[in-house]
């Protein structure tokens, strides 16, 4: 009895972390782009000849927008999908086109997520584990910040900075300040 608890009690933590993003994929010219690829980094799904797709996802994954090869003889250019709410079904409808002019500055560092834990940066060989830690609720409370709400003396190289707290420095450096 008490393996079957546990093994229900794991599967439950395992399928509360998921999110399910759906939605459509359409072209320049507004028609549903079928065979579009998005992908949450661990696995790739296509879109249907409607451009409809569904992907599972975890909070903080970034979710790439692309197509195999040049369409209609165009390179089409990425377009990304930040997790950033940990709601269980979203919605996030895609124009892929060979124009478009990129929201998001895409290289390595701006295109991700940069950790804070208790305004310690998080090194990068450390984020995957880190990231497992918060959505599994481990710590106090988070916030997450776009590059330019961020403090100036904070280097600025991610799209999005994710600030975690333990309930005592929350206590003794955050909540104070928000008053």
């Amino acid at each position: 009895m008490t393996r079957l608890t546990i093994f229900l009690f794991f599967f439950t933590l395992s399928t509360m972390a998921q999110i399910t993003v759906s939605g459509r994929v359409f072209d320049e010219k507004n028609k549903p782009f079928s065979k579009a690829i998005v992908s949450n980094g661990r696995e790739k799904v296509y879109t249907d000849a409607q451009g409809n797709y569904t992907i599972q996802a975890k909070l903080f994954d970034i979710l790439e927008f692309s197509v195999e090869s040049e369409y209609k003889g165009y390179k089409m250019n990425k377009q990304y999908y930040f997790v950033i709410k940990n709601i269980p079904h979203q919605k996030y409808k895609v124009q892929l086109d060979s124009d478009v002019i990129y929201k998001y500055f895409v290289d390595p560092y701006t295109l991700s997520f940069s950790f804070y834990l208790d305004d310690s940066k998080v090194e990068k060989s450390n984020e995957e584990a880190f990231k497992e830690r918060v959505r599994n609720g481990e710590f106090y409370t988070y916030e997450i910040r776009t590059w330019d709400e961020m403090p100036k003396e904070i280097e600025q190289i991610s799209m999005y900075n994710v600030f975690v707290y333990t309930q005592d420095y929350y206590n003794e450096h955050i909540k104070d300040k928000q008053k």
